[in-house]
């Protein structure tokens, strides 16, 4: 699904996605999240996602997260993929936030 970010605090980003129907492993493979799925948030401080690359495991049951201690006057990036024992959704388009100084 598609992810989005916001400053919720002075060091507080809270990012949002919505949940695939499917997430195009073929007929009858796709990652249905209700079934014993979750997701992969991964954050980081380049669009590529590989300076100070983080990564955060969710149940299938939520579609947020809050990060709290965020750095000030930093730039984050974020994606969202969803996973269970049928394998990995393609990632989602990385969004961008500033935090201010």
């Amino acid at each position: 699904g598609n992810v989005t970010a916001a400053c919720v605090g002075p060091v507080t980003l809270r990012v949002q996605w919505t949940a695939p129907a499917d997430t195009g492993l073929g007929a009858g493979q796709g990652l249905r999240l209700f079934e014993s799925g979750g997701y992969i948030l991964e954050t980081a401080f380049d669009a590529a996602l590989t300076l100070s690359h983080n990564v955060t495991l969710l149940p299938g049951n939520v579609t947020s997260w809050t990060i709290y201690g965020a750095d000030k006057g930093r730039r984050y990036y974020m994606r969202i993929r969803a996973a269970n024992s049928a394998g990995q959704s393609p990632a989602s388009a990385a969004d961008a936030l500033s935090v201010e100084p």
